[in-house]
């Protein structure tokens, strides 16, 4: 239900990014992303530039960082729409 969603946003109570489909970077990048001070997480800037090191690494298909990205991109910019 709404209230339940909204009480985990606003306790940032989130599960756990799963380990065996996603690298340790993208995971440490989305736990800052979900930081409940936003003054805490990282600029949209930042998020960028880490999906595009990642995207040169190669570490994950260009699809899931794009899309990872943009989730993050959201949070950052945008913490209680998601």
């Amino acid at each position: 239900n709404l209230y339940s969603l909204c009480k985990k946003i606003d306790s940032c109570d989130y599960p756990p990014v799963p380990s065996e489909h996603y690298s340790d970077a993208l995971r440490d990048l989305v736990s800052q992303c979900i930081i409940a001070n936003p003054d805490k997480r990282p600029t949209a800037t930042y998020v960028h530039s880490v999906a595009k090191t990642m995207i040169k690494s190669r570490w994950f298909e260009k699809d899931n960082v794009v899309r990872i990205s943009k989730i993050a991109l959201q949070i950052v910019l945008h913490p209680y729409s998601i």
